[in-house]
């Protein structure tokens, strides 16, 4: 979450909208449907941490393709 707000600081309101997106509601929603048709009850306790991962590896690939702005 600091990431969505960095990127709104920098005036990069896309790339914030799409952390806050993947991170709060569609990883969790995919993973949980995803590990709960695999591992059952397992699956729901190891959503959150994968779905923290997959919105951990999207903000860094979010933050390494951005260009700063030099004023």
């Amino acid at each position: 979450m600091c990431f969505s707000s960095l990127f709104t600081a920098l005036d990069r309101p896309g790339r914030s909208f799409l952390v806050s997106l993947f991170g709060t509601l569609l990883f969790p929603i995919v993973f949980l449907f995803v590990l709960t048709a695999v591992w059952g009850l397992d699956g729901v306790w190891l959503m959150a941490s994968i779905a923290a991962l997959a919105s951990d590896i999207l903000t860094l690939i979010l933050f390494k393709t951005m260009r700063i702005k030099n004023t």
